[in-house]
């Protein structure tokens, strides 16, 4: 009997397949290292996209907080717009360096030198 016969009909419920914020900073992470191990520009720019999704992710849950109070609009167009906002004011929060992205990048640069033997000249 497979995984997929265990689970009762009844309890199967339709859910969204976006990828969740830590799973897309893993693959960030993920792709600097595969990718751009020998271009520190390239390993900045991905950590400040990763720091950039941080905030984003920061930003949506803080605006959860806040009482609508109906003055803004509702529905689909709302929700667009507020997550357009997040994504810019994240990136532009990012640009500017709140911290996280150079933890990241030390890390990553640490992690290649470790992963990666020095060459030696002979």
């Amino acid at each position: 009997m497979s995984t997929i016969d265990m689970v009762p009909p009844g309890n199967v419920r339709m859910t969204d397949h976006r990828p969740t914020t830590a799973q897309r900073m893993q693959r960030q992470q993920q792709k600097a290292l595969s990718t751009n191990a020998g271009d520190p520009e390239k390993i900045r720019r991905t950590c400040q996209d990763m720091e950039s999704l941080f905030l984003k992710q920061l930003l949506q849950e803080m605006r959860k907080t806040v009482p609508d109070n109906g003055t803004t609009g509702s529905g689909g167009q709302k929700k667009m717009f507020s997550e357009l906002i997040d994504t810019e004011f994240s990136r532009k929060l990012a640009e500017k360096g709140f911290g996280l992205a150079g933890i990241l990048e030390a890390q990553l640069m640490q992690r290649i030198e470790v992963e990666t033997p020095a060459e030696t000249g002979e």
